[in-house]
């Protein structure tokens, strides 16, 4: 029940639905089923409103909060940590509007049609959602089919410093990176991976406290590029954040910086240890 009002207020909803819960939390539905006579029941005793009706939602609710996510994170966030953030699943914009790219620039039509201010309209992109009606419901007429743009002069993607570590050529230079970096080396800092999700926390894991007696503890983990970017989420959420590089020294949990376990783990290779 408090995990179900937590994912509630972290949405800013009082109205949650059973998908929306299980994207955010990993919960299967089947345990829900088993502790409470079904998620009317569950929401109710969590002092929330159950969305049961599955209604579809049009394109403006849709909108309107990503406009509140972009405003409160500030700026143009990445997808993942879009649907963090979002009161909605990250799946009904991209069954809607197809990739990300996309919805950028269905989300910059809209405002633009509708005259929304909006302080980073000249960051959203434009082009491929001229083809879409902003104010169009789920349908197939509204869909837009998902591809890979063409990269233009100048506009391709960034890569961090050479890296050459393992298979990773470059250093991290978003979240992403960082959670594919831990999967390389997270058994050799102690830890096995239960699950990954793409909500708070992402991570939940099992590090080792005690190698000769085989004792494990429970660790929630929150992945971030730089450690400063967890502080949109409650501390109280997580254990650890690993990112890429710790810009947050007075974290009030710990941190493990990749870029300097990573230096560690090749000066023990290079010594043979």
């Amino acid at each position: 029940m408090e995990t179900i009002a937590r994912v509630a207020k972290e949405k800013h909803t009082d109205v949650l639905s059973r998908e929306e819960f299980s994207a955010a939390t990993g919960i299967s539905l089947n345990r829900v089923y088993q502790l409470f006579d079904g998620w009317r029941d569950a929401c109710e005793k969590a002092g929330i409103s159950a969305n049961v009706q599955n209604l579809p939602i049009d394109n403006a609710t849709l909108f309107e909060d990503m406009r509140r996510v972009f405003v409160e994170a500030g700026g143009i966030c990445t997808r993942t940590k879009f649907n963090k953030l979002s009161k909605f699943s990250g799946d009904t914009l991209k069954r809607r509007f197809g990739v990300w790219h996309n919805i950028l620039a269905t989300f910059r039509a809209w405002l633009v049609e509708q005259n929304v201010e909006f302080p980073f309209l000249n960051l959203l992109p434009t082009g491929s959602a001229n083809a879409i009606d902003p104010s169009g419901a789920d349908s197939p007429s509204t869909r837009s089919t998902s591809y890979l743009e063409p990269i233009q002069p100048g506009k391709g993607p960034t890569y961090g410093a050479f890296l050459n570590f393992r298979g990773l050529q470059h250093a991290p230079v978003n979240e992403q990176g960082v959670v594919f970096l831990f999967g390389m080396v997270c058994h050799e800092l102690g830890f096995v991976v239960e699950l990954v999700r793409t909500g708070f926390p992402d991570c939940e894991a099992k590090r080792c406290v005690d190698r000769r007696n085989d004792t494990w503890e429970r660790v929630r983990i929150e992945f971030e590029f730089k450690a400063k970017n967890a502080k949109v989420h409650p501390m109280s959420g997580c254990d650890l954040i690993v990112c890429w590089e710790n810009d947050w020294p007075d974290c009030p949990v710990e941190v493990i910086e990749l870029k300097t376990a990573i230096r560690k783990l090749r000066d023990s290779s290079c010594m043979g240890v």
